[in-house]
């Protein structure tokens, strides 16, 4: 086989094998009532509402295969993506834009900001978080403007900034970026996260919406 032939196909191989649909089964499921996360098991009666949320790139086919896993425990829901799908049954979907936030990332993300505050204490969410969130989910840190953010976001582009440089800053002129977003509920969550950083840093990967700044 070519050299080029062969970079074609393991480039496929590793496509296939990141997308959600071939990945998410094989650590999640639900048993008689019980959710398992690798090796981690929630007893769902336990919990008066379960919700699932997500933002990123990733987020709607995420969302649809956690929602065919989840079935009827699943109240309700919103991701946050780069396009609208209706394939989704319970879980909503809202646009949000990249790699420059615009208002309608602001939008869509004020749309998961009070869903999100309706969850109570003895709630569980499941956050499905990929990357692109560190655009499509955004609310400028008061008293910061969406132009100087998109400002800051162009001038980090422009002189070549790696992504973990680029979403430090970031969290630092975000409202809900640094685990700002995770700390409107009272209510348990699990974060599922889907890494496009080498390394699979949780303080970068989409500007840690609910992973603590360090």
């Amino acid at each position: 086989m070519e050299t080029k032939a062969a970079a074609k196909e393991i480039f496929l191989d590793a496509l296939e094998a990141s997308l959600p649909k071939n990945f998410i089964p094989k650590f999640c499921s639900v048993e008689d009532g019980v959710l398992r996360v690798k090796d981690d098991t929630y007893l769902l009666r336990n919990y008066k509402n379960i919700y699932l949320f997500g933002s990123g790139k990733a987020a709607v086919s995420m969302a649809i295969e956690m929602e065919k896993i989840l079935g009827e425990h699943l109240y309700d829901g919103l991701v946050v993506s780069s396009y609208v799908t209706q394939e989704l049954k319970k879980v909503g979907v809202c646009e949000g834009s990249h790699p420059l936030p615009t208002h309608k990332s602001i939008e869509s993300t004020k749309k998961l900001v009070s869903k999100m505050r309706q969850m109570q204490e003895g709630d569980l969410f499941i956050y499905l978080l990929s990357g692109g969130s560190s655009a499509l989910l955004e609310m400028p840190l008061e008293p910061l403007t969406l132009e100087e953010m998109q400002d800051a976001t162009e001038l980090m582009l422009r002189n070549g900034l790696d992504i973990v440089a680029m979403n430090s800053v970031r969290k630092h002129l975000s409202a809900i970026k640094g685990g700002r977003l995770g700390a409107i509920s009272k209510a348990e969550g699990i974060v599922l996260t889907l890494s496009d950083i080498v390394g699979d840093d949780l303080y970068s990967i989409g500007s840690a919406p609910l992973y603590a700044d360090k």
